[in-house]
Protein backbone atom coordinates (compact mmCIF):
# COMPACT_ATOMS: atom_id res chain seq x y z
CA UNK A 1 0.00 0.00 0.00
CA UNK A 2 1.63 3.28 -1.11
CA UNK A 3 0.43 5.95 1.54
CA UNK A 4 0.25 9.93 0.06
CA UNK A 5 2.42 12.53 1.98
CA UNK A 6 1.53 15.61 -0.01
CA UNK A 7 -2.55 16.63 -0.78
CA UNK A 8 -1.89 17.98 -4.05
CA UNK A 9 -0.72 15.41 -6.75
CA UNK A 10 -0.14 18.68 -9.40
CA UNK A 11 3.10 20.11 -7.53
CA UNK A 12 4.38 17.11 -6.76
CA UNK A 13 4.19 15.07 -10.08
CA UNK A 14 1.93 11.38 -10.01
CA UNK A 15 4.03 9.48 -7.70
CA UNK A 16 4.56 11.51 -4.68
CA UNK A 17 4.38 8.69 -2.06
CA UNK A 18 7.24 8.99 0.92
CA UNK A 19 8.89 5.63 -0.45
CA UNK A 20 9.54 7.66 -3.98
CA UNK A 21 10.78 10.84 -2.12
CA UNK A 22 13.19 7.68 0.11
CA UNK A 23 13.97 6.96 -2.74
CA UNK A 24 15.09 10.28 -4.78
CA UNK A 25 17.04 10.79 -1.77
CA UNK A 26 19.31 7.95 -1.71
CA UNK A 27 20.13 8.45 -5.66
CA UNK A 28 21.22 11.73 -4.54
CA UNK A 29 23.06 9.74 -1.90
CA UNK A 30 24.59 7.63 -4.26
CA UNK A 31 26.19 10.57 -6.33
CA UNK A 32 27.62 12.17 -3.94
CA UNK A 33 29.82 8.64 -2.50
CA UNK A 34 31.20 8.93 -5.95
CA UNK A 35 32.64 12.20 -5.25
CA UNK A 36 36.67 12.01 -4.77
CA UNK A 37 37.53 13.75 -1.74
CA UNK A 38 41.54 12.64 -1.46
CA UNK A 39 42.64 16.42 -3.23
CA UNK A 40 39.89 18.42 -0.59
CA UNK A 41 42.43 16.91 2.41
CA UNK A 42 45.63 18.34 0.89
CA UNK A 43 44.19 21.33 -0.43
CA UNK A 44 42.80 22.29 3.49
CA UNK A 45 46.07 21.14 4.97
CA UNK A 46 47.62 24.19 1.90
CA UNK A 47 45.07 26.33 3.39
CA UNK A 48 45.89 25.87 7.09
CA UNK A 49 49.38 26.10 6.55
CA UNK A 50 48.25 29.22 4.59
CA UNK A 51 46.21 30.81 7.16
CA UNK A 52 49.13 30.04 10.06
CA UNK A 53 51.61 31.93 7.79
CA UNK A 54 49.48 35.08 7.33
CA UNK A 55 48.44 34.93 11.38
CA UNK A 56 52.18 34.74 12.27
CA UNK A 57 52.78 38.05 9.25
CA UNK A 58 49.95 39.54 10.81
CA UNK A 59 51.41 39.43 14.30
CA UNK A 60 54.64 41.02 13.32
CA UNK A 61 53.08 43.82 11.34
CA UNK A 62 51.08 44.36 14.57
CA UNK A 63 54.25 44.24 16.77
CA UNK A 64 55.90 46.62 14.08
CA UNK A 65 53.63 49.18 13.80
CA UNK A 66 53.73 49.34 17.91
CA UNK A 67 57.40 49.97 17.63
CA UNK A 68 56.97 52.85 15.03
CA UNK A 69 53.85 54.23 16.85
CA UNK A 70 56.42 54.28 20.48
CA UNK A 71 58.97 55.96 17.60
CA UNK A 72 56.43 57.99 16.41
CA UNK A 73 55.37 59.67 19.71
CA UNK A 74 58.86 60.51 20.50
CA UNK A 75 59.66 62.36 17.73
CA UNK A 76 56.40 64.68 18.06
CA UNK A 77 57.41 65.10 21.31
CA UNK A 78 61.00 66.66 20.45
CA UNK A 79 58.96 68.49 17.65
CA UNK A 80 56.92 70.14 20.00
CA UNK A 81 60.18 70.74 21.86
CA UNK A 82 62.08 72.09 19.40
CA UNK A 83 59.30 74.50 18.61
CA UNK A 84 59.20 76.16 21.66
CA UNK A 85 62.72 76.15 22.03
CA UNK A 86 62.82 78.30 18.81
CA UNK A 87 59.92 80.59 19.93
CA UNK A 88 61.86 81.18 23.06
CA UNK A 89 65.06 81.79 21.23
CA UNK A 90 63.05 83.89 18.58
CA UNK A 91 62.08 86.14 21.65
CA UNK A 92 65.47 86.35 22.53
CA UNK A 93 66.07 87.48 19.15
CA UNK A 94 63.86 90.31 19.52
CA UNK A 95 64.67 91.61 22.57
CA UNK A 96 68.48 91.61 21.28
CA UNK A 97 66.80 93.51 18.46
CA UNK A 98 65.70 95.85 20.21
CA UNK A 99 68.00 96.50 22.47
CA UNK A 100 70.96 96.64 19.94
CA UNK A 101 68.70 99.11 18.51
CA UNK A 102 68.14 101.25 21.73
CA UNK A 103 72.09 101.23 21.65
CA UNK A 104 72.54 102.65 17.86
CA UNK A 105 70.28 105.54 19.17
CA UNK A 106 71.99 106.52 22.44
CA UNK A 107 75.44 106.30 20.07
CA UNK A 108 73.91 108.68 17.75
CA UNK A 109 72.53 110.88 20.10
CA UNK A 110 75.84 110.85 21.54
CA UNK A 111 77.82 111.52 18.55
CA UNK A 112 75.61 114.23 17.63
CA UNK A 113 75.64 116.71 20.97
CA UNK A 114 79.35 116.37 21.19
Amino acid sequence: MVTKTYKKEKDHGTDISFENEVKKMNEGLKKHKDLDFSGLEKEIDRLSEERDNLLVINKGHKDLNGELQTKLSKKEQEVVALYENVKIKDKIITKLKDRIQDIIKQLVHLCKTE
